[in-house]
């Protein structure tokens, strides 16, 4: 840093800011402010974006954003842009290396990015910075940004307390207080509690005398429930006696039953042998059986085998016979055929004489004639072709350009906004881009045209221009573009299409409004037109989504200024502490009214200015669209005649080609028939030379074989014939033989079928017997295996373990009395678990009995008692955590107090002094309590000499003197706080001007005659015949597209003149 720059930060203390630079920030795309030690006066048209740096300097320090009542980080950035930086440059805290600390946020809609020092950082690591050094954007007495103003006023005094508290000193007064605050709560609850505690110890005395009475009841009624345990530990005994004598007779009935189970077996086993020998006989037949079984199918084969044989010889004699017969006359067959075939020829020589023979010269030249035309038709093809590929594409495009004419000027006859979606002109935004293109794919869908409505700009329609700014204020972007869907199915359906392609905003349109909060007819009383609901139609789906999401039914309107009187009427609460309307529009303003979460909860309001309509201005088109779509529809015609003028030319060349195409077709036509009669004549002659070359060739074999001899053929075959007759007669007789052989053995085979037919019956006859004995036989096992099980489990039973381990849990006293009971029961045989059981139920009557005289009593007393001493215990516990408490108390309070009290004593004699300046008094009054929560600080002010000294609240003063008492309150705070600067923005509004300058000039006076802290005034205007001072700095605002120069010179009042 040079030497000028090192003097010029000398008077910078740990804290201050030096200087604030931004990018694509609001309305600003670069701005930077080099700022003053002292004062810092920022100046400037309204809506040039003065509260621009306000905002800078709490979102660059880690300030949360509602504290400038913004809801969004993207409502920060400028209009276009995706990020913006802030970057503020503080004097870092004495001694500290680097001298300078530079914070530097960059943030988008979603996420922010800090540098500190040039070093990635955190939005933690820079609250801690501010901590620090004492830096408190969330104390209204450091940081009073235009949005809190009226905040100020509402603070109840015991939060102006706390807030005060927060900026004194090192803070210790606010730590102390907040203890108190603690302590006192503590030691309320524990006070309470000693109160209660004693009052119920009285109450539990007297309420034990009563229940003493009832102590020899409750000692008869402990000796019955004796009695009833011990029977009931007796139980385990009578159960174990009644296990004995179940045993026995388990036993005599298990020995009977295996008994008869002997004798059974006994009596069944002879039929069980009968039936196992003839099983086994039965078996041996079916051996044979099979045996005899596959000899009959050797023999079967070789039957079949044997008479085939026979049939095939009885065929070959057959055919031998046959071919006797015709060796025998062949040689006539063939001299036959021999003269059928010389006749034929001579046919066919005939035939040959009367077709002519073909001049070879002429059909190569009808050949060539033709291959000539084929030639020049193929050429005369090719031009038409190109012909046809020349006009194609200006056709086409001839289509198309009639098409897009009669869509724009259908276009320039339509009422369709959708238009209104279109740049023309405007900044690109993605958001209305993305409608404008899925409005286009919903309606090239038509089959969803009953599951959606049209965004409302599209929509609907404005009745009275006028009202239409308002509307489009209320409604936000995304509602203003999103399509109305009027259930879930349809949401569904209309998604799956538009999301697919583009980022459409949507709306279901489901939900009840409900009403106004005002009837309709009332509203003139609070000189309000009507509801914005009232000045927009279109269809009810879509104005009932608007009104459930943007209240349009809920906001009045007035296009007209209000008077102040009727403006208050408007936020003062009735009688029952609300107001009519949370929101409304007057004029240009649009008023939104809050209520503190705190303290008493008093409502504040909020403006902002309505602009300009954007959509909602036109019917249609606009007459820049017109303009447009005209300029178009020239264009197109234009070109649309230069295609049908090109289209022309073309088809009248394509018309002569045709006729020369069709003249040379029918040239090509006559030359093909020339050479196919000429070929055909050729063909035929070829035919009929071929044929009669072939029956001479057949007439010289078929004479050849008609001159041969078949004598010794025929007595060769004859010889064969006999031998196959021998052949037949033995396989004849050996086919006979093996027949024979069949017969014995199909008898053999139909004895042994029968005897094991006898031997199957006899095994049914019997498996039957032994079954219907095998069910009694079931019974009777069946019946010994339960005996036999009960019995077991009995003898297995762990009833005796039970009651030896029972019995090791006894005193001996118990054993004792046991034993007798058991012994005394046993010797009149009484011993059973059901006389127990009985005399148990017994004994539990009569102690009922004796509990109805006062059963609960036994129990209270019990309660009581436990009560008593626990109480007792407790209280000298409380008394002593009560008596720590106060103590704790009195050491804070003697601290807290005496310095708060001085501390506000000094801080009215500094206001009081300033103030009757510009009033008639004003005093800071610390108002004390019996509980440290109720402490309050108080701004008594009175503005006129015949009236009291009155609390500052937003009911009894004007905005104005409102106003003034605030910044002389926060004036008074200098030099009694630590606060490294403050922002007060906008404080004079309301003023008259007299009271601002006075309130200037003590502002001013206060900010450069000391260097406790750093000032930040921002106002819209200035008066005349201000105090200046030579320390303070004065940014002047300057914005809009006249600036012609981004020099840092540029309008640098200081290089131009020294302000004295």
């Amino acid at each position: 840093m040079n030497s000028h720059k090192r003097q010029k930060t000398e008077k910078f203390r740990p804290g201050f800011i030096v200087s604030v630079k931004v990018t694509n920030f609001t309305t600003y795309s670069n701005a930077e402010f080099q700022l003053s030690p002292t004062l810092n006066m920022i100046i400037g048209p309204n809506g040039t974006g003065k509260s621009t740096l306000v905002a800078a300097i709490c979102l660059g320090l880690g300030g949360r954003i509602e504290l400038i009542r913004r809801k969004t980080l993207k409502s920060m950035i400028k209009t276009g842009c995706s990020e913006s930086t802030i970057e503020i440059t503080l004097k870092n805290a004495e001694h500290a290396t680097p001298e300078f600390l530079v914070i530097e946020r960059t943030f988008t809609a979603t996420e922010s990015n800090w540098l500190v020092n040039n070093r990635v950082s955190d939005e933690r690591t820079v609250r801690n910075v501010c901590r620090k050094l004492n830096i408190q954007l969330d104390n209204l007495c450091h940081f009073l940004p235009q949005e809190r103003v009226a905040e100020f006023a509402t603070l109840t005094p015991e939060k102006l307390l706390l807030q005060t508290e927060r900026t004194l000193g090192t803070g210790h007064l606010i730590t102390l207080h907040e203890d108190l605050i603690r302590l006192d709560s503590e030691r309320e609850a524990v006070k309470a509690e000693v109160e209660n505690n004693s009052s119920k110890l009285e109450r539990l005395n007297v309420e034990r005398q009563d229940l003493e009475a009832e102590a020899q009841k409750f000692e008869a009624y402990q000796k019955k429930t004796r009695d009833i345990e011990l029977h009931k530990m007796l139980l385990p005994y009578a159960q174990l006696q009644d296990l004995k004598e179940r045993q026995k007779e388990l036993k005599r009935q298990r020995d009977e039953a295996k008994k008869k189970l002997q004798n059974f077996n006994l009596t069944t086993q002879p039929l069980e042998n009968q039936l196992r020998q003839t099983d086994e006989q039965r078996r041996d037949i079916l051996e044979q059986l099979d045996k005899l079984k596959n000899r009959h199918l050797s023999l079967t084969t070789q039957y079949k085998q044997q008479t085939a044989q026979v049939r095939e010889a009885t065929d070959k004699i057959t055919e031998l016979k046959a071919s006797v017969e015709s060796l025998a006359n062949k040689s006539e067959r063939r001299k036959q055929e021999a003269e059928k075939l010389k006749q034929e020829r001579q046919e066919l020589e005939a035939k040959l004489q009367s077709v002519p023979e073909v001049d070879e010269e002429a059909l190569e030249e009808a050949k060539k004639n033709r291959d000539d035309a084929f030639r020049e038709l193929n050429e005369q093809k090719s031009k038409r072709q190109q012909l046809e590929d020349t006009m194609e594409p200006k056709v086409s495009r001839m289509r198309n350009l009639q098409a897009d004419l009669k869509r724009y000027e259908a276009k320039l006859t339509s009422t369709d906004k959708l238009s209104v979606l279109e740049a023309r002109g405007r900044p690109y935004n993605e958001l209305r881009e993305n409608a404008l293109k899925g409005h286009l794919l919903l309606r090239e869908n038509p089959q969803l045209q009953s599951r959606y409505f049209e965004a409302p700009i599209v929509s609907c329609e404005v009745t009275h221009k006028a009202y239409a700014p308002f509307i489009e204020k209320v409604i936000d972007n995304n509602t203003l573009l999103a399509i109305t869907v009027p259930d879930q199915e349809s949401y569904d359906e209309v998604s799956r299409l538009v999301f697919s392609k583009y980022n459409v905003p949507m709306r279901l349109a489901l939900d009840d409004p409900g009403r106004s909060p005002v009837p309709r007819e009332r509203l003139h009383e609070y000189g309000f037109d009507g509801y914005l609901s009232d000045y927009i139609n279109g269809p009810p789906e879509v104005l009932n989504m608007l009104k459930v999401i943007s209240k349009l039914h809920m906001i009045p309107v007035r296009k007209d200024p209000m008077s102040d009187e009727q403006f208050q009427k408007l936020i003062t609460p009735n009688a029952s502490g609300q107001i009519p309307f949370m929101k409304f529009v007057v004029a240009d303003d649009f008023v939104s009214v809050s209520r503190s979460r705190y303290g008493s909860r008093q409502f504040f309001y909020s403006t902002e200015k309505v602009r300009n309509a954007s959509f909602f201005v036109t019917g249609g088109l606009s007459r820049e669209a017109r303009l447009d779509i005209k300029e178009k529809i020239a264009s197109i015609s234009h070109e649309y005649q230069q295609c049908r003028d090109e289209i022309k030319q073309l088809r009248q060349s394509a018309d002569k080609e045709r006729l020369s195409y069709e003249s040379v077709s029918k040239r090509l036509s006559t030359a093909r028939v020339k050479v196919e009669e000429l070929q055909a004549v050729r063909s035929n002659r070829a035919k009929l030379v071929a044929y009669i070359s072939a029956k001479a060739d057949r007439i010289k074999k078929v004479e050849h074989d008609a001159q041969k001899d078949y004598t010794e053929k025929v007595r060769q075959t004859e010889q064969r014939i006999n031998d196959m007759f021998y052949t037949r007669a033995s396989k004849s007789a050996e086919a006979a033989q093996t027949l024979s052989q069949l017969t014995m053995l199909s008898i053999e085979m139909d004895c042994k079928n029968f005897k094991a037919l006898q031997e199957k019956n006899r095994i049914t006859t019997l498996k039957k017997l032994i079954h219907s004995l095998d069910d009694y036989k079931k019974t009777l096992v069946e019946e010994y295996e339960e005996l036999k099980r009960k019995y077991d489990e009995i003898k297995k039973s762990d009833a005796a373990r039970k009651v030896r381990q029972q019995s090791e849990n006894y005193t001996e006293n118990d054993r004792t009395v046991l034993s007798s009971l058991a012994e005394s029961y046993l010797s009149e045989n009484n011993l059973s678990e059901a006389f127990i059981q009985d005399r148990i139920h017994f004994l539990e009557d009569e102690r009922s009995v004796m509990a109805t005289a006062d059963q609960s009593a036994i129990a209270s007393l019990g309660q009581r008692l436990q009560e008593i001493k626990q109480l007792e215990q407790r209280l000298p516990h409380l008394e002593q955590e009560k008596n720590k408490l106060d103590q704790q108390i009195e050491d804070k309070r003697a601290k807290w107090e005496p310095e708060l009290s001085s501390i506000v004593l000094k801080i009215s004699s500094a206001f009081q002094g300033k103030f009757t300046a510009v009033a008639s008094d004003g005093q800071v009054e610390l108002v004390k309590a019996e509980r440290f929560k109720d402490y309050k600080l108080q701004i008594l002010v009175k503005f006129r000499e015949n009236t009291d000294l009155k609390v500052l609240d937003n009911h009894s003063q004007s905005g104005g003197e409102r106003a003034v008492s605030t910044i002389f309150f926060i004036m008074s705070l200098q030099g009694l706080t630590d606060a490294p600067f403050r922002v007060v923005d906008e404080i004079n509004q309301g003023m008259d001007p007299k009271n601002e300058k006075m309130a200037h000039k003590y502002l001013v006076q206060t900010a450069c005659e000391n260097d406790s802290s750093q000032y930040f005034l921002v106002t819209p205007k200035l008066l005349t015949g201000l105090y200046y001072h030579p320390e303070m700095a004065v940014h002047c605002i300057y914005t809009g597209p006249f600036i012609e120069s981004s020099d840092k010179s540029f309008l640098d009042f200081r290089q131009s003149t020294e302000v004295r």
